[in-house]
């Protein structure tokens, strides 16, 4: 077991004259030999030949815990340039209105290049209550980099989350779940968990033509069929051998149409909470002060290992 800052170090001081923002602590050091991907899906260069979710101790897949709900939102903090009266009362803070009206608490994936365009909108995320985890700077395809640009991607989104809101996720989420084990591994060494989903609303998907404009390929009515489909499984007792991560937006009208829409209805039949605290991580940050609630009775670090740190209840 060796400290990160061997493998990591040059990397960054060679990009940026600076060390890594987050603390230290031992990790292998060793990244698998797994060069960047040539093959395409869909216009995107991916590997599509590896699974994006795994059981690895470096990644959450899902809901580790029977009933709950993990509540999660990408591509944020939502805002339009330029602003007019139209799109301006969809951009933040309509949903973080809501969810507080709601009293519910998400994790939210932050791209580092939106922080800097909305910062108050993120300062409100974090003080809110909700959990904030990287989804990088500028949202590539990550297994399509090299290590020194991932490190970069890595980097520069935390230092924003750092120099905006005082904190540095152990969290983060790959754009488009595009993921493999060499990606997964800096990420590791950088402090963070990869937080993946197994249950995707779609949103993003959404097409121009419905009541809620987006810039997919699918109707409004297919987004919501698919969110019905799981609330009729559940309340059917189909679906209660374990939790979920739920994959949702904040990106346009028309994902924060159905978030709205369909939230009390999770609430209802979903213990709905971030996704790390359904996996008992109650200090999600490396600044230690920050203390958030769990489901489970024994919060533990994101190595899986029991902290000892009384974490209220959700």
């Amino acid at each position: 077991m060796l400290p990160r800052t061997p493998i990591l170090s040059p990397l960054l001081k060679a990009s940026t004259g600076t060390k890594f923002l987050a603390p230290l602590s031992p990790r292998p050091h060793t990244l698998p030999s797994i060069p960047p991907a040539t093959r395409t899906v869909g216009g995107l260069r991916v590997y599509v030949q590896l699974p994006r979710s795994t059981t690895s101790p470096q990644t959450f897949p899902f809901a580790l815990l029977l009933v709950p709900g993990g509540l999660t939102y990408d591509d944020g903090p939502m805002y339009y340039w330029p602003v007019t009266k139209e799109n301006s009362k969809w951009a933040e803070p309509n949903l973080y209105d809501y969810l507080l009206k709601h009293n519910q608490k998400a994790n939210l994936f932050y791209i580092g290049s939106k922080i800097m365009g909305a910062p108050a909108a993120a300062q409100r995320g974090l003080n809110d209550g909700h959990t904030i985890c990287s989804h990088t700077w500028s949202h590539p395809s990550m297994t399509t980099l090299t290590n020194a640009e991932v490190v970069a991607e890595f980097y520069y989104s935390l230092r924003m989350i750092k120099q905006v809101l005082g904190i540095t996720p152990k969290c983060w989420r790959p754009p488009y779940g595009d993921v493999d084990d060499r990606v997964r591994a800096i990420a590791w060494q950088m402090g963070m968990r990869t937080v993946i989903w197994d249950r995707d609303t779609n949103d993003w998907n959404i097409n121009g033509d419905q009541v809620a404009p987006g810039p997919g390929a699918i109707t409004y009515a297919t987004a919501n069929k698919t969110v019905n489909g799981w609330i009729k499984s559940r309340e059917q007792g189909k679906d209660n051998s374990r939790g979920h991560i739920v994959l949702e937006h904040e990106l346009s009208n028309a994902t924060i149409t159905l978030s709205e829409f369909w939230l009390p209805t999770i609430q209802k039949n979903y213990k709905t909470m971030p996704a790390t605290a359904c996996n008992n991580i109650a200090q999600p940050y490396w600044e230690k002060k920050f203390i958030y609630p769990i489901q489970g009775s024994v919060a533990v670090d994101t190595d899986g290992v029991p902290t000892g740190v009384k974490a209220p209840k959700t």
